[in-house]
């Protein structure tokens, strides 16, 4: 049996303040993708194409917004990071 009292962060708000001393975040994520295709010419001899796409879904990772209380943009978020790229590959192995 457990009593609320006796055991710290066994009741629900304090367990939710718990993870706000933390610091615990929103999460976010992106999604990385690598397609390859190898050709053989000979025994010793293959090409390799290959192409990278960091963040496929072209998902925004927003920047903390204005925290300046009296400012007429408080809260405005006005910039992001992790826009898509995309690099291609070309080895040739010999």
């Amino acid at each position: 049996m457990v009593r609320h009292g006796r055991l710290r962060g066994s009741r629900p708000r304090d367990l939710w303040q718990c993870r706000r001393r933390n610091g615990a975040r929103a999460r976010y994520g992106t999604i990385d993708t690598a397609i390859e295709k190898s050709f053989q010419f000979s025994e010793s001899r293959r090409l390799q194409f290959r192409t990278e796409i960091i963040n496929t879904f072209n998902s925004p990772i927003f920047n903390g917004g204005e925290r300046n209380v009296t400012s007429t943009r408080f809260g405005e978020i006005t910039s992001a990071q992790g826009s898509r790229r995309i690099q291609f590959g070309l080895r040739y192995e010999f």
